[in-house]
């Protein structure tokens, strides 16, 4: 099984939010000329931000289902320390 899993670089976290704070402004039918703060498209909506929590969950679910597997046993070895 390949495993191909690495963290996010700041650059892509950036866009990530810039991508789901556009997706926000679709809904509300708010054009980015109007000079509204992301803070007040996220309160009007009455929500938080959670695109990037729940890929960080996501991939830790992963990664115990990676655990778990006998093809992975040295990996598994190697993320818990054993050695």
């Amino acid at each position: 099984m390949d495993v191909k899993s690495r963290s996010l670089r700041k650059k892509e976290e950036d866009k990530l939010k810039a991508v789901e704070t556009w997706l926000y402004r679709q809904l509300l039918s708010t054009r980015w000329q109007g000079k509204r703060t992301n803070g007040s498209v996220l309160l009007e909506l009455g929500i938080e931000r959670s695109l990037l929590n729940k890929i960080n969950k996501r991939r830790l679910k992963n990664l115990g289902h990676t655990i778990r597997l006998q093809k992975t046993e040295l990996m598994s070895t190697a993320l818990m320390g054993r050695v």
